[in-house]
């Protein structure tokens, strides 16, 4: 921090006011101020000659002029392209819904033609079927025979576990 002028003035204050300096809108003690803190402090110095530098290189450029309907121009501009994204979603949305409903109904139609077309017997009647009567009169029984259950207890006494299953694979 210098001491100029009686006021305390540190380089955080100088360099936010660098630009109102070089363009002369401080009032004569500010000014006065800032150029004694200028010859005492050589970081702000720097600061003070590179904005200069940026100040001259930017008066070179020309700025052309912007239109008097730019503003008008440019809300239209965007006015169509919202349209034409509003647009865009909502035809995309409508061929998906389409394609989505032509494969709902060929497959509906497809479904329907199986069923038709397989379908050329008349179902079984439940009377059709042989009653148990006659089913267990057909099997013959060896009293010595063994049952499932007991050829499968008798396997699985015999065997290990991993063995049954490598021979039903």
């Amino acid at each position: 921090m210098s001491q100029t002028g009686g006021n305390p003035l540190n380089c955080k204050n100088v360099k936010n006011n660098l630009t109102a300096y070089i363009h002369g809108e401080l009032d004569k003690n500010e000014l006065k101020t800032i150029h004694q803190h200028l010859a005492v402090c050589e970081d702000c110095l720097r600061e003070e000659i590179e904005l200069r530098k940026t100040g001259r290189l930017l008066d070179q450029f020309q700025m052309e002029a912007l239109p008097e309907n730019f503003d008008f121009q440019l809300r239209q501009k965007m006015k169509q392209t919202r349209r034409f994204k509003i647009n865009a979603t909502g035809s995309v949305r409508r061929i998906i819904y389409a394609v989505a409903a032509t494969l709902l109904l060929t497959l509906g139609l497809e479904f329907i033609a199986y069923q038709f077309f397989t379908a050329t017997t008349q179902p079984s009647k439940f009377a059709d079927y042989p009653s148990n009567k006659t089913v267990f009169k057909s099997v013959q029984y060896d009293k010595n025979e063994l049952s499932w259950k007991e050829r499968y207890m008798a396997k699985f006494k015999t065997e290990t576990v991993s063995q049954i299953f490598e021979n039903q694979i």
